[in-house]
């Protein structure tokens, strides 16, 4: 697996490439009051729809367990509101197979 990391002025964001599949992932806003948009997209000819999300506090416990919505060109994007307390949460996004396509942290302030 190989893994890049490319930074944007308001948000992180990754590029994974998994099985020669590139996919590129940001959470936004970071940091949030709670309320945020997971969005991922693909290279073309690669279905974004089976996708899944997990998100993690710090302690390791499941907040949210969700597929990823699709949406035209191969991006995937939904909007998660936690109301959760400040701290650092964690990320992953899965194919469906379980292999892992991107994951990092955000913020809730």
């Amino acid at each position: 697996i190989k893994y890049l990391a490319e930074w944007c002025a308001t948000c992180p964001a990754g590029i994974n490439e998994v099985s020669g599949k590139e996919y590129t992932s940001g959470v936004y806003p970071n940091p949030s009051g709670g309320s945020f948009t997971i969005r991922v997209s693909c290279t073309e000819g690669v279905i974004a729809k089976s996708l899944q999300v997990k998100i993690y506090n710090e302690l390791g416990e499941t907040l949210y367990d969700q597929p990823l919505k699709s949406s035209s060109g191969g991006v995937s994007v939904t909007d998660v509101s936690l109301g959760s307390r400040p701290g650092v949460y964690f990320y992953r996004i899965t194919d469906h197979d379980g292999q892992l396509i991107s994951d990092g942290k955000f913020i809730v302030d």
